[in-house]
C-alpha cells in the first residue's frame, strides 16, 4: 500500500521533474500559495482536472497519474474506502484516468493518447514529414 499522502507524491513527482512551484502553478492555472499548500497537506488535494493538466506538464505515465487520482479519492472524497477497498479504489483510479482521456478528446480539439506510457496531447505529438 502507498502510504505517501497526494501532497508529498505531488512534491515528489514535481521534484523528480526539476519543476519548481512556480512553473507547476503557473502551467496549471493556480497560485503558488495554494499549491504550496496541498503539497504540505494545508489544502485538500488537488481537483481531478487539475491532477490531470499536472500530470501532463510534469509528463507522468498513467501509474504515477493513477496515484494522484487513488489519494485524491481516499484523502478528499472517499477517505472511508481507503482502509477497506483499496483494489476497487485503484481500478476507479485507473477508470477516472481513461474516462477523463476520453472526455477531453471529445470536448477539446487537443486529443491525449497513452503513449510510452505516459499521456500525451496531440498538440504536443512531433509532427511527421
Amino acid at each position: 500500500m502507498d502510504t505517501a499522502s497526494f501532497g508529498s507524491l505531488l512534491m515528489y513527482y514535481r521534484d523528480s521533474k526539476s519543476k519548481t512551484l512556480k512553473e507547476v502553478a503557473s502551467a496549471i492555472g493556480v497560485n503558488v500559495s495554494y499549491l504550496s499548500d496541498v503539497e504540505h497537506g494545508r489544502k485538500a488535494p488537488l481537483s481531478v482536472e487539475r491532477i490531470f493538466e499536472t500530470s501532463l506538464y510534469l509528463d507522468l505515465d498513467k501509474q504515477n497519474t493513477a496515484k494522484l487520482v487513488y489519494h485524491y479519492m481516499t484523502e478528499k472524497e472517499f477517505p472511508w474506502l481507503k482502509s477497506s477497498k483499496e483494489d476497487f479504489c485503484w481500478d476507479v483510479a485507473y477508470k477516472i484516468i481513461d474516462s477523463y482521456i476520453e472526455y477531453r478528446d471529445s470536448m477539446s480539439q487537443c486529443s491525449f493518447e497513452l503513449q510510452e506510457g505516459a499521456l500525451i496531447a496531440e498538440s504536443d505529438k512531433p509532427t511527421q514529414k
